[in-house]
């Protein structure tokens, strides 16, 4: 990169050295030497110009091979945004399996904690029964109640 730099420093300093040299030299010559002198140069300028359209043209070149190049990184860009996408759907798919099965266990616990509840009562009832002759808990209706119990959770979990 820095020798680009220098050869570009240099080839301004030559023209500027050659266009001082070329005014210096004809400063004390009569305009007719002058104009003769310039019109020699003619076939040079016509050469340059061509030159400088060529320059032209290849830089326009330059620029169609750097859109290509562009137009492919784009292109990809685009292949991995799109990659990208269908992993965040992918993840949010997951995350949201994990959420209904996450849900689904919640109520299965529930349905559990509410079946040793019952449980338990029944087991309090035997100890009340066993203590005092008056008291009128009927275990039926717990019984019943454990079975209703017991349904649901099976029908839930199928």
């Amino acid at each position: 990169m820095k020798k680009e730099y220098l050869f570009l420093g240099l080839a301004v300093t030559l023209l500027i050295i050659i266009l001082f040299s070329n005014y210096w030299f004809l400063l004390d010559k009569d305009p007719i030497d002058q104009s003769a002198f310039g019109s020699m140069f003619g076939v040079s300028s016509a050469l340059f110009s061509g030159l400088a359209f060529l320059g032209l043209i290849y830089t326009i070149f330059l620029q169609m091979k750097e859109l290509s190049l562009q137009r492919d990184e784009l292109k990809l860009t685009r292949e991995e945004l799109h990659k990208s996408a269908e992993a965040h759907q992918n993840a949010l798919n997951y995350q949201q399996q994990q959420a209904k099965s996450l849900e689904r266990a919640a109520i299965i616990n529930g349905y559990s904690v509410l079946l040793d509840a019952l449980k338990e009562r029944d087991k309090m009832c035997d100890f009340y029964k066993s203590k005092s002759e008056n008291y009128k808990f009927d275990k039926a209706v717990i019984h019943n109640q454990i079975a209703d119990l017991t349904k649901k959770l099976e029908a839930f979990i199928k």
